[in-house]
């Protein structure tokens, strides 16, 4: 009896460690822009304006429902309105959190505000902007995809 409980022990232990579940492993994925390649007039300002002698304070960035967490969100395009989200893919960071960062770099680069501050800032601004993100999209066609923010 002890050898049949044995050799019975041994072969379920055998069988647990062969059918091992292999958990998925999950991708995160961040917004990054491309380079910025600088032009020989870019530091030439834009406007010749009274806002060049001001600071822009840009207020942290809202976002709609489906694209303030990490969850990397998706629809089909004969279900625009029903939100899916990828099981094994996440972003670092909820969209707007990423995309803060990039839209100070662009206003900052058009060289229009003297300075360009993101919250939490403790000095004085002169102008707030305040955002949201509306939405994320990427769609993919047979040859190609493309992407848009709102």
């Amino acid at each position: 009896m002890k050898k049949t409980v044995g050799a019975f022990l041994i072969i379920s232990l055998t069988s647990c460690q062969l059918a091992a579940v292999k958990e998925p492993v999950l991708s995160s994925y961040s917004l990054t822009s491309a380079p910025v390649v600088a032009v020989a007039n870019d530091h030439a300002p834009v406007y010749a304006s009274e806002s060049q002698h001001q600071t822009l304070l840009l207020t942290t960035m809202l976002a709609n429902p489906g694209y303030q967490t990490e969850k990397m969100i998706y629809s089909y395009s004969n279900e625009p309105y029903k939100l899916m989200s990828y099981v094994n893919s996440q972003w670092v960071a909820p969209p707007a959190q990423m995309l803060l960062p990039q839209l100070a770099t662009a206003i900052r680069q058009k060289h229009v505000y003297k300075a360009v501050v993101i919250q939490p800032y403790q000095g004085a601004s002169n102008v707030v902007l305040s955002t949201r993100l509306l939405y994320l999209r990427q769609v993919f066609q047979p040859q190609s995809s493309r992407s848009s923010v709102q």
